[in-house]
């Protein structure tokens, strides 16, 4: 890369192209399989950043720092050496494993891209593995470039480079069992050198015995910002925890909602037929909804509406345009209407649902809310319950049966689930009691709380941006492993400090128990 030409119109049009997309100005100068592995190695990268964004965000933070480096490197390779074809000197020479790895780039863009569920754990070890190729494939560059072309010297920094990451990508694939011990690697240097002196060895003697040496200072350069983004991302990472916690948003609390002024209306209650059946289907606007099992002959409901006004005949008005719309064209769908008042204020309205004991939820029960809060108790059903929020919290007790609860924002807190448990919490703080089946439980910006005197199920609890606090019994059968990128790991089993990966079995392991949390986790 020591020739640039930017003096004609095709320097222009390969610039403008490679910064469209990089590659396709090595395409528009007739050199298709390296613009085909540009582009392809540009979109896996593309696709593994949205991945990172949507689904992993920050549990990979190596992967982060790489893909930083990665990315803006694509357009300075692309552009510079574009230009570079330019050259009346230029020389390249067409290779069949550029197809081979473009075609295998591209197939892992699609798996990334995919929304399949049973693509997760692929997706996982391709995230996870990274770094480990990337420096893997700047080794196999190194050690098939050990000269210049048309050059007698060869190049002995890039031996030292490729020595010493090809150690780092080791250390990292052995980090989930033995830490990397960044103070130890004074004793490994002497062992890197007498490696690089018998490689060189073996070049002169195959090559050319009278090549002359110089030395690589763009290997070193590489060298020096990969080592040192990896330890300082894996060194330091507490301070990126602290800057992350200052994005937490405060949660929606029932406290929160719980003063309620201006007029209030308890409007009629709203019974519904006995013959009524299908999935029951609830959705709230905003307010406080209550549902629970009592000694009643019909499924009804119990409206009260509060409107936050001075005016009494405006709050008439607004009570006159409020109530909750009952539709049985597929299954039970009950929806609280309310209108908007002083442009954009909408009543509050709070829902007692009461269900009677002998009401069966064949087909389960949906619940959507857009503010407020829920509190559901004492609940059983066949199928699953579903419970959807943008900001509310949620409060859940005895249920039977599966539970699927997805949140905006708002503190989840369930307590005795009798069934699978799925919860995702985008803003809040997720705390479960006695779970008695599978939990798999997300909080991405917020913390988890798991409470239990028996393991029942396979649990995996992830806090992408928060802490987990996990408190288990002593008589379990489990298998436990644990995992944090920023903080660590606390535990009365634990003897090391910082210690950011932790595998522990207890009694037989018929249960597995997987954890990752950003900054720290705490076993007790």
């Amino acid at each position: 890369m020591d020739r640039l030409r930017v003096d004609n119109r095709n320097s222009w049009i390969i610039a403008g192209l490679a910064i469209l997309l990089p590659g396709l100005g090595h395409y528009y100068r007739g050199i298709f399989d390296k613009a085909l592995f540009i582009v392809s190695s540009f979109l896996f990268h593309i696709a593994l950043a949205y991945t990172l964004l949507h689904v992993f965000v920050i549990e990979q933070p190596l992967t982060i720092a790489f893909l930083i480096l990665s990315l803006p490197y694509h357009y300075f390779y692309a552009i510079f050496n574009g230009l570079q074809t330019l050259d009346d000197d230029y020389y390249y020479r067409k290779s069949w494993i550029k197809i081979v790895l473009s075609i295998l780039l591209l197939v892992l863009t699609v798996v990334l891209l995919l929304p399949l569920s049973n693509t997760y754990a692929f997706k996982l070890q391709i995230i996870y593995h990274y770094p480990m190729f990337v420096l893997l494939s700047i080794v196999m560059y190194v050690a098939t470039h050990l000269k210049r072309r048309r050059s007698a010297y060869i190049l002995v920094g890039r031996i030292t480079v490729a020595a010493l990451l090809t150690l780092l990508a080791v250390l990292l694939w052995l980090q989930s069992v033995a830490p990397i011990q960044w103070v130890q690697w004074g004793y490994i240097t002497p062992i890197v050198f007498l490696l690089e002196l018998i490689a060189l060895a073996i070049y002169l003697y195959w090559f050319n015995r009278t090549t002359t040496f110089r030395p690589d200072y763009w290997g070193v350069f590489v060298l020096i910002i990969l080592s040192s983004s990896t330890y300082f991302v894996m060194q330091y990472s507490d301070y990126p925890s602290k800057i992350l916690q200052s994005f937490h948003a405060p949660a929606a609390n029932k406290e929160q909602l719980d003063v309620s002024d201006g007029f209030r209306y308890e409007l009629a209650p709203i019974k519904l037929p006995g013959d009524a059946s299908g999935k029951i289907q609830f959705r709230s606007l905003n307010g406080y909804v209550e549902i629970i099992r009592d000694d009643v002959e019909e499924l009804t409901l119990y409206p009260i509406l509060y409107v936050n006004t001075e005016d009494e005949e405006q709050a008439l008005e607004v009570k006159q345009q409020s109530y909750i719309d009952v539709n049985f064209d597929n299954g039970i769908l009950m929806q609280s209407q309310l209108p908007l008042y002083n442009l954009n204020r909408y009543p509050r309205m709070d829902v007692k649902i009461v269900i009677p004991n002998d009401y069966e939820l064949t087909e389960g029960m949906s619940i959507k809310l857009e503010h407020g809060a829920l509190h559901i108790d004492g609940i059983a059903v066949l199928d699953k319950l579903n419970i959807e929020s943008n900001s509310a919290a949620i409060n859940a007790y005895d249920i039977t049966g599966d539970v699927e609860v997805s949140s905006k924002q708002g503190n989840i807190f369930m307590k005795n689930i009798n069934g699978s448990v799925a919860v995702q919490s985008k803003k809040g703080i997720v705390t479960l009691i006695n779970p008695l089946d599978d939990v798999q439980a997300t909080a991405l910006n917020g913390s988890l709380h798991v409470i239990t005197n028996k393991v029942a199920g396979d649990w995996t609890l992830t806090a992408t941006v928060g802490n987990i606090v996990v408190k288990l019994p002593e008589k379990a059968h489990y298998l436990l492993g644990a995992k944090v990128s920023f903080g660590k790991i606390s535990s009365d089993s634990i003897v090391e400090e910082n210690t950011k990966h932790y595998e522990t079995t207890v009694g037989s392991a018929i249960y597995t128990i997987y954890m990752y949390a950003s900054n720290y986790i705490l076993i007790e």
